[in-house]
């Protein structure tokens, strides 16, 4: 392994994430919509409707009408 790997200033410098935490939240919640084995309907379905919502909270976030739900 390369040692700029490991080095986390420059990521903390440009406001980076330092760790993959939210794409691990990400997928945790994404998978929990689908059964273990899903069909490719089903997966087909909650792609679209996942790419649905990113769109939508763009929207927002360009909009400035985003606010976090703490519930």
């Amino acid at each position: 392994m390369h040692r700029i790997l490991f080095n986390l200033y420059d990521r903390v410098k440009q406001c980076l994430p330092r760790t993959n935490n939210f794409v691990e939240a990400w997928h945790n919640a994404f998978s929990s919509m689908l059964n273990k084995h899903p069909l490719v309907y089903s997966l087909v379905y909650s792609l679209i409707k996942e790419q649905k919502r990113t769109e939508n909270e763009l929207v927002r976030l360009k909009t400035g009408l985003f606010f976090y739900s703490y519930f």
